[in-house]
């Protein structure tokens, strides 16, 4: 009797805890669709629940209702309204409860946005709707099939055009988003910069997923015919870490006068600037490390006055020497690694030692078989990777082999060493990824006994399988670092996989220009396939600017 009971209850209304089948929800409106131009202030729009008893009554429930936004992050929820964050393009769903009562209704937003830059012909709009667009083969940097990480501040697009064509416009699609910015041109290489709006709203709408660039061109005079070039870029949901790179800003040419100091690359502003100003006598050289914390930078200088070639502890905010090696004590440095305990493995001469992270002094000795120069550790501190010169110890960064051990800082000791790369040219200026489980490293010119300048670069996996990805496709690159951690990341609508960015040493012309100075390129890296995506130049360096050394990520 007491079964029947409860299963009487299931269907009467009232019964503690039980949904009552004779009330609804009503949400008004049906469904949202936010309309956000970026030329104008955010939109909001509210909604009303309305619980609808049996009998047909009804009673308003909003402000006793609880809302929850899933899907694309279109913005705020402030009780019954939504308001748009004024970037981000998407569909999403919002869960409605009232007690015991659940609803939802879909919420869209598509991002449009219309900019005519000042001297841009009145009737470029116009003339670029009704002109027939024939496709037109001229570079564009990003170009096709680049990958761009959704953090970096700024996007600069830049163009070759017919020479006669006056007036250009850029236009992003993709879903929930469309852009467009017409701008005037004289004859020679272009470039245009998004707004900060322009650059969120495409990296907030399309992140993880891809968008359309397209370039056009024509001749106002004679504006019937516009010549479009059209690539297509894809945004990851992982970012790119800030680059550190030992550079000099150059005037004319470069002169003994001219030293490389430290600068930084931040992502999210999108620009490069020096870190600090140079040491007194010193010119920061070619091997740069940093602590796990992001506190110290330990680099190779050469110095205008003995000692010449030494190692160096920097303050990595400020650019003070907290220690610098002395090649006349009986124990210097040269090259160096952080440990994740902050200790420093130094290197000099062939022979490693491991140090206070701060002092520089010595801690003790560790004994290896073979030369070492360049030393990297892996961020878990259970490897370090170097390259070793057949000939003997050097302090520069370069050898025949590059290899590996497994390392053990608290017992200051190294295990047995496994070649990974060997070059009659040379290898040089290692680095170990965030996984342990790549080396990136350049290929030196010859010969390796001073070839530290790479002529291209590699990554090889760890494993011993002699498994080999070239990082660096075009003769003009350099050297190729790690720039992010490996995470998997969506990536144009793919499903997630591992994926790191890569920072590149380069002096690929950009956009029309038939020479650019050794500047700071980006790529993104997919370690399970092997595959790298085209390089694009990061915005916001200097023209001036010419990278001599590094890139290395900074935490």
């Amino acid at each position: 009797m007491q079964r029947v009971w409860l299963v009487s209850c299931l269907v009467v209304s009232g019964c503690s805890g039980v949904i009552d089948a004779s009330r609804s929800l009503r949400v008004e409106p049906e469904t949202i669709d936010l309309a956000v131009d970026l030329a104008l202030p955010a939109p909001t729009a509210a909604m009303q629940v309305v619980l609808v008893h049996d009998d047909g009554t009804e009673d308003d429930v909003t402000t006793s209702a609880s809302f929850v936004l899933d899907g694309a992050p279109l913005g705020e929820l402030a009780g019954a309204s939504l308001a748009s964050d004024g970037l981000t393009g998407g569909a999403a769903t919002i869960q409605i409860t009232y007690g015991d009562l659940a609803t939802s209704i879909e919420a869209t937003a598509h991002v449009h946005g219309r900019r005519i830059v000042d001297g841009t012909p009145a009737a470029a709009a116009a003339a670029f709707s009704m002109a027939s667009p024939p496709p037109f083969d001229a570079h564009v940097d990003p170009q096709d099939g680049a990958v761009l990480p959704p953090g970096l501040g700024r996007m600069v697009v830049s163009f070759a055009a017919n020479d006669l064509d006056d007036t250009h416009q850029i236009s992003v699609t993709a879903p929930y988003l469309d852009l467009a910015i017409d701008a005037p041109g004289v004859a020679g290489p272009r470039e245009l910069e998004l707004s900060a709006s322009e650059v969120g709203a495409i990296t907030h709408t399309a992140r993880g997923g891809a968008v359309e660039l397209e370039v056009a061109s024509l001749q106002s005079s004679a504006p019937a015919t516009s010549r479009v070039t059209t690539v297509g870029l894809e945004i990851a949901d992982l970012d790119a870490s800030s680059i550190l790179v030992s550079g000099i800003a150059v005037v004319g040419a470069i002169t003994d006068a001219d030293h490389p100091g430290l600068w930084r690359y931040d992502m999210l502003a999108g620009s490069a600037a020096p870190l600090a100003a140079n040491p007194d006598g010193m010119c920061i050289g070619c091997h740069l490390a940093v602590s796990a914390d992001g506190t110290k930078i330990g680099a190779l200088t050469n110095a205008t006055s003995t000692p010449f070639i030494n190692g160096v502890i920097l303050d990595a905010h400020t650019g003070a020497v907290l220690s610098q090696s002395d090649p006349a004590s009986t124990s210097p440095w040269a090259t160096a690694a952080f440990d994740p305990s902050g200790a420093l493995l130094g290197a000099w001469q062939g022979a490693i030692s491991l140090r206070d992270g701060t002092t520089g002094a010595m801690i003790g000795p560790i004994a290896t078989t073979d030369s070492v120069a360049a030393p990297t550790i892996a961020p878990d501190g259970s490897a370090v990777a170097y390259v070793s010169l057949d000939a003997g110890g050097s302090s520069e960064p370069v050898g025949n082999v590059l290899r590996i051990r497994s390392w053990n800082a608290a017992q200051l000791a190294v295990g047995p060493p496994v070649d990974l790369v060997r070059d009659v040219n040379g290898v040089v200026l290692p680095e170990l990824s965030s996984d342990g489980r790549w080396v990136a490293f350049g290929h030196s010119q010859p010969p390796p006994s001073d070839g530290d300048i790479p002529s291209s670069s590699s990554a090889v996996r760890v494993d011993g399988s002699g498994t080999m990805v070239l990082l660096t496709t075009d003769p003009l690159d350099q050297l190729a670092h790690w720039a992010s951690p490996i995470a998997p990341a969506r990536v144009g609508n793919r499903n997630a996989e591992p994926m790191v960015w890569i920072a590149i040493n380069s002096s690929r012309p950009v956009g029309g220009n038939a020479t650019s100075p050794q500047q700071l390129w980006l790529e993104a890296f997919y370690p399970d396939r092997g595959v790298v995506a085209p390089a694009f130049h990061l915005p916001g360096q200097p023209a001036i600017l010419q990278i001599l050394h590094g890139p290395i990520a900074l935490p």
